[in-house]
């Protein structure tokens, strides 16, 4: 039980620092530019240009595969199915959930 509290309250507070960030960030926000110039490592080491993604809506999901609430991949997997013409969905792993994806 404790650790869903935790999960609770760590979750609050990176929305609460997250509100910060977006606010401190009001005057110069992220552009299309910006977002399309990123780049992230694959799963299979590979770097992933978020260019290739232009026309797509994006969706990033931060992952934590051994939590006990990955039954969301399941409707993201159906999400995917139902518009992948359109969409691409990223996981991205962070490890900040108490090491939850290695």
């Amino acid at each position: 039980m404790w650790i869903v509290l935790l999960v609770i309250v760590v979750s609050l507070v990176l929305w609460l620092a997250l509100l910060y960030v977006r606010s401190q960030n009001l005057r110069d926000p992220i552009t299309e530019t910006d977002f399309y110039a990123l780049q992230i490592k694959g799963i299979d080491g590979e770097t992933i240009s978020f260019d290739q993604f232009r026309g797509k809506k994006v969706l990033v999901v931060n992952t934590a595969s051994e939590c006990g609430f990955t039954e969301q991949y399941a409707s993201l997997q159906n999400l995917y199915e139902l518009y992948q013409d359109q969409l691409v969905i990223l996981g991205v792993p962070s490890n900040q959930f108490l090491g939850q994806e290695p």
